[in-house]
C-alpha cells in the first residue's frame, strides 16, 4: 500500500497536480467560509463545487485515454502496469469528488449556521 501511495505521488503529472490542488484550495476555502464571520456574498459558492468535479473528470479521462490509446514510449504497457494506471485514475477521482463534496458541505453548513445566527 505504501509503495502504491509513492508511486503516485512520484510519478504525478501536471493534470493530477493540478487536481490536487484545486480539491485542497476549495477544502480550504470551504472551511474558511465556514469559520468566517460575515457571510457575504454566499449564495452562489456551492455551485463552485463543480469546479473539483470537472477537473477530476478531465484528469480521469486523460489518464484512461492514455492508458487505452496513448503513445508509449517503450510499447504497450502490461496488464500491471493498466492495472495500476487505472488505480491512479480512480485516486484522482476521489480526491477530486471529496474536495467538491467537503466544499459544498462546508459551504452550507456555514449559511445554515449564519442563518440560525440571524433569528
Amino acid at each position: 500500500m505504501a509503495q502504491a501511495v509513492t508511486d503516485f505521488l512520484k510519478y504525478a503529472g501536471f493534470l493530477d497536480l493540478l487536481n490536487r490542488l484545486t480539491a485542497v484550495t476549495f477544502v480550504v476555502v470551504g472551511l474558511v467560509s465556514f469559520f468566517s464571520r460575515r457571510m457575504s456574498r454566499m449564495n452562489n459558492l456551492p455551485t463552485l463545487a463543480i469546479v473539483p468535479l470537472l477537473v477530476e473528470l478531465l484528469t480521469m479521462s486523460v489518464d484512461r485515454y492514455t492508458l487505452e490509446n496513448g503513445p508509449f514510449m517503450y510499447g504497450r504497457p502490461s496488464a500491471a502496469a493498466i492495472v495500476a494506471g487505472r488505480r491512479d485514475a480512480l485516486i484522482n477521482a476521489i480526491i477530486g469528488a471529496l474536495g467538491g463534496l467537503v466544499f459544498a458541505a462546508t459551504v452550507i453548513l456555514s449559511r445554515k449556521r449564519a442563518s440560525i445566527h440571524e433569528v
